[in-house]
């Protein structure tokens, strides 16, 4: 090569570097460099395209109008699901819940003396599905269940609405449960079941605030002592309502054990 060649091929070299160091500074994440994902705060690393973007592109990159990546495709932050900011419209009344059908229909209260409180042991689930699978029950007389041993199911949004409480046809017409391996505890206690498998997962927030307000209303209405709120696991050997619910959590302020 000619001393001239050389100095011009030295000269647009030159150039090039500076331009790469340029992108460098200010769109490392495109060539290749490591960054920090806003979503995870994990470090990725990104496939180099910088050299082969137009100035236009470059700048776009810059004023982060185009994230930097394969093909330069525009950055899309997932939105955040709405919270409605009137949770009091959207909040249940638990009290209207607890009425039973009217006079005409002659039933009445039972004399409950205990809460027990029980987990579905699945991922989902609704009054439906579980009054079908314990249809499918017998006793132990071989007699099939009547449906949904729970007198309460409290939603997880996986089959009813999240914290949604549900009264079934046990509470409806003030019959016995059949949800504690006990005649004392299902002719006398009130069975609610919160969909999920507590061994697993923590129930959700909107769950353990709707069984808050179940309890204080039903140890309200019917004078029952907060030692005779209690875990199926109280009654018997058993795991239910899991190892992440805590009882605690929802006992009414004036009424913890």
């Amino acid at each position: 090569m000619n001393p001239f060649a050389r100095t011009i091929f030295s000269f647009a070299a030159g150039i090039f570097m500076l331009w790469a160091a340029n992108a460098i500074a200010s769109d490392g994440p495109s060539l290749g460099l490591p960054i920090k994902s806003e979503s995870s705060g994990e470090a990725s690393r990104r496939h180099p395209t910088a050299f082969f973007v137009t100035p236009g592109v470059m700048q776009r990159f810059r004023t982060g109008q185009v994230r930097a990546g394969l093909g330069g495709v525009p950055s899309v932050k997932t939105a955040d699901p709405a919270v409605s900011e009137d949770s009091e419209s959207q909040t249940q009344d638990i009290e209207g819940v607890l009425q039973t059908p009217p006079d005409e229909t002659k039933i009445e209260k039972r004399d409950w003396q205990y809460l027990v409180i029980h987990h579905t042991a699945t991922v989902r689930g609704s009054v439906a599905t579980i009054d079908a699978a314990h249809r499918r029950r017998v006793d132990s007389d071989g007699n099939p269940w009547r449906g949904i041993g729970y007198h309460f199911v409290i939603g997880n949004g996986r089959g009813e609405d999240d914290g949604e409480v549900l009264p079934t046809f046990r509470w409806k017409e003030q019959l016995a449960g059949a949800h504690a391996g006990s005649k004392k505890f299902n002719n006398l206690g009130i069975g609610i079941a919160l969909v999920g498998n507590f061994e697993q997962e923590l129930p959700t927030e909107r769950q353990t605030s709707a069984l808050r307000k179940l309890i204080a209303e039903l140890v309200d209405e019917f004078d029952i002592p907060p030692s005779a709120v209690m875990t199926h696991g109280q009654i018997r050997a058993t795991k239910c309502p899991g190892r992440f619910f805590d009882l605690r959590d929802v006992m009414p302020a004036k009424a913890s054990p």
